[in-house]
This record gives C-alpha cells, sequence and structure tokens, in this order.
C-alpha cells in the first residue's frame, strides 16, 4: 500500500471548467499581515537626492564647446551643480561638507577637491564630489566673508598640517558667504561668479551682472 503524504491529502477544489486544484489552508480567509505602503520622510529625500545626483550627473557630462567663453561658462555650471550637491548632502547627512581650493603648484592649473568634516577632521569625499583640475587657461579668484583670500604655495613645513576647506557647507543650511570668480587668463571679460549669502543658496552671475 502506498502512503500518502501531506501533500496529496490537501483539500481539492472543483474549477468551474470540471478540473480540480489543490489549495492550501487559509486562516479564515484573511491574508497575513505585511508592511504598509507608505514611504517615510528620510526614504522621500533620499530618493530626492538620487535624482538630483543623477540628473546633475547628465547635465555635467554634456561637452558645451571650446570657445573660451563656452569653456568658463562649462567650468562654472559644473561648481555650481556640485555646490548644490554639496549644501544637499550636509543637510542629509549632518557633516559640514567643504570646498579646498588650490593654486597652481606641482600642476600648471588650479585645482579644487571635496571635503567632509568626520571623525574630527577633514577627509575626501566619495563620488560624485570628486577632485578636479581645471582647464588650463582658467584662473580663480576668491572672496571669503567680503574679504579677498590670498592663495600661496604650500610650504614643505606645513605638510603635517593638512589645508582646511575655504568654503563650508554646514547640516543647518548655511553657507560660508564668498565670491568666487573663473575668468580667462588672456580674456579679462570673460569670467562667471558663483556666489552665496550665509543662508543662501549658490547662484551664477553672468560677467555683466553686478554683485550687490
Amino acid at each position: 500500500m502506498s502512503q500518502v503524504t501531506a501533500l496529496d491529502a490537501r483539500p481539492a477544489i472543483t474549477s468551474s471548467g470540471g478540473g480540480t486544484s489543490s489549495a492550501a489552508p487559509n486562516s479564515g480567509g484573511k491574508t497575513a499581515p505585511g508592511r504598509g505602503t507608505g514611504f517615510s520622510l528620510i526614504e522621500l529625500l533620499v530618493v530626492l537626492f538620487i535624482i538630483g545626483v543623477m540628473v546633475g550627473a547628465v547635465s555635467l557630462s554634456v561637452n558645451i564647446g571650446g570657445e573660451p567663453d563656452a569653456q568658463i561658462d562649462e567650468e562654472a555650471q559644473r561648481l555650481l551643480e556640485f555646490s548644490r550637491l554639496a549644501e544637499d548632502q550636509a543637510v542629509l547627512s549632518g557633516e559640514p561638507i567643504g570646498l579646498l581650493l588650490t593654486p597652481p603648484d606641482t600642476e600648471p592649473t588650479w585645482h579644487y577637491a571635496w571635503q567632509r568634516y568626520r571623525g574630527g577632521q577633514w577627509v575626501e569625499t566619495e563620488a560624485p564630489l570628486s577632485a578636479r583640475s581645471v582647464p588650463e587657461n582658467i584662473e580663480i579668484s576668491l572672496e571669503v566673508e567680503g574679504e579677498q583670500v590670498l592663495f600661496s604655495r604650500l610650504e614643505s613645513d606645513d605638510e603635517e598640517t593638512p589645508p582646511v576647506p575655504n568654503i563650508v557647507f554646514y547640516p543647518g543650511g548655511e553657507v560660508t558667504p564668498f565670491n568666487l570668480t573663473l575668468f580667462d587668463a588672456e580674456l579679462i571679460d570673460q569670467q562667471r561668479i558663483l556666489t552665496s549669502e550665509r543662508t543662501g543658496t549658490v547662484e551664477k552671475l553672468d560677467s555683466d551682472e553686478e554683485l550687490l
């Protein structure tokens, strides 16, 4: 005699076509409780942040030309998008994000890097906030809190003390007030200005716009 297994012993349900099908037992016809369909505020913020990163990456990947004016505008737009991304990251992560500018030294061009304050020290950020060297013909000038920043070459005696960012984006939404100008070394009238007040968003001005 063959043994009847538990699966063979399940009740059969006759379908409208005359056939039979097996059905698993159901406790009172109720479905098992599951997770709610709503999203938390943190989840929504993370989704918006990811969308912003993707949109910024697409816009920054577009090469708008090799003319001096177009090149400066491209670099200014890139720095603007990264600055706004740094603002968002500082708020979402709860860690200050800084922008460190380095004048031509061992490299032939200006260089900037993004850092975050973690564990009591400034450390490099991960992509997409990556370090970058600007094209050779572009110069950078910076004012912080109304004062012109005088950049100097890094001295060997200061190698044990790493430089700190020139501009900081804080988790509370505050920003170091600054005016950053990118201009052509040979065509001084070709320039773009990035500016921000302490509690404002970074904006880009054209050369014919005046700072108030």
